[in-house]
């Protein structure tokens, strides 16, 4: 119902059904293709999630205590195995990504464009950390070429494979273990065959991956000092975010999705645009810049005036430039009756 409509090809990747549950085959869509979903033949199971971080069961144990089952790393690996032996030819690039994030098919295809990547070159790439020996690709939007998937599968098939309490074996190798991390043992694998993690990041330096809600992310900014892990080795230089970005991460709910492709690409929503030009706005900014109300998308949480002002004027940056694209419609002459002539 969003992103997922715009790219060449998309399926969802899921636990196998447990004793009584039954799945489709294919996820119908009213208005779209239906979307095949894969069963990922799991040898361990994953406890299931009640909400974000919390567990109705913990199945595992680490150093004699009770914890959550959460063998995303076999998940993954067994995807991208899957991927290399059934849809390698369907695309140039890959992507793992998470369900709370809205990506931009268009701004993902026109780096690609800009930059000439061939997909037989190998790449992994996305947003970097280097808070491991070996820097990895977050979670949020991990991307492969076609020459990296096709190494990195033969890999995966081969790694060992190591099941029982974690700590009965040493970490930070490339193989299949329990409770081993997703993203670190992904990067470690990747660079044995010879493939590092690359950072997108646009022209101006800015990062092209929002790991963190909008009215989070516009103001990050790296402190003297500091020992937040986002920017552990990374230059203050490199902040969020992109008027062309790949993508935008930690919206939990399907209506924050909904509302994105709404604000964004429903060519007869013109919410941001009004509330760009809105008086009532820039008067609230000069009176009480300080002032909370909800955040544009993520209504969830209050945040400043100046915060939300922000947020607006960043999407109303990445709209301008998907109707450059000729994505979007631009609006009619007569939708802002109220803007002065030179805006």
């Amino acid at each position: 119902q969003t992103w997922g409509k715009r790219c060449d090809v998309i399926k969802f990747f899921i636990d196998p059904a447990e004793e009584g549950e039954e799945f489709p085959k294919y996820f119908e869509v009213e208005g779209a293709p239906p979307i095949e979903m894969v069963q990922v033949p799991l040898v361990r199971k994953n406890d299931k999630m009640k909400k974000d971080k919390v567990y109705r069961a913990k199945s595992c144990s680490s150093n004699g205590q009770k914890i959550a089952c959460r063998h995303i790393w076999e998940k993954v690996w067994r995807s991208w195995v899957y991927i290399a032996d059934n849809d390698l030819d369907k695309a140039d690039f890959f992507f793992k990504i998470d369900d709370d994030s809205f990506v931009f098919i268009e701004f993902l295809k026109l780096y690609f464009e800009q930059h000439d990547w061939d997909p037989e070159i190998p790449r992994y790439f996305g947003q970097v950390s280097k808070l491991s020996p070996v820097p990895f690709v977050n979670g949020a939007i991990v991307g492969l070429s076609r020459a990296a998937l096709r190494m990195v599968a033969v890999k995966y098939k081969n790694m060992p494979r190591e099941y029982g309490p974690r700590e009965n074996f040493a970490h930070h190798r490339c193989v299949d273990r329990d409770g081993a991390s997703q993203e670190i043992t992904e990067a470690i694998c990747l660079n044995e065959i010879g493939v590092q993690a690359t950072p997108l990041v646009d022209q101006h330096g800015y990062s092209m991956i929002s790991l963190f809600r909008l009215s989070d992310s516009l103001f990050l900014r790296k402190r003297y000092g500091t020992r937040s892990w986002y920017w552990y080795k990374k230059p203050k230089t490199v902040i969020c975010c992109s008027d062309t970005p790949i993508a935008v991460h930690w919206y939990k709910r399907p209506s924050d999705l909904l509302k994105i492709e709404s604000y964004l690409y429903n060519p007869e929503d013109l919410t941001i645009d009004k509330e760009l030009y809105s008086r009532a706005l820039y008067d609230a900014l000069k009176e009480n810049p300080g002032a909370k109300r909800k955040a544009v998308i993520s209504d969830v949480s209050l945040i400043p005036v100046f915060a939300y002002a922000s947020e607006i004027e960043y999407l109303f940056r990445v709209k301008e430039n998907l109707r450059t694209l000729g994505v979007v419609a631009h609006p009619p002459p007569d939708a802002f009756p109220d803007r002065p002539e030179n805006t």
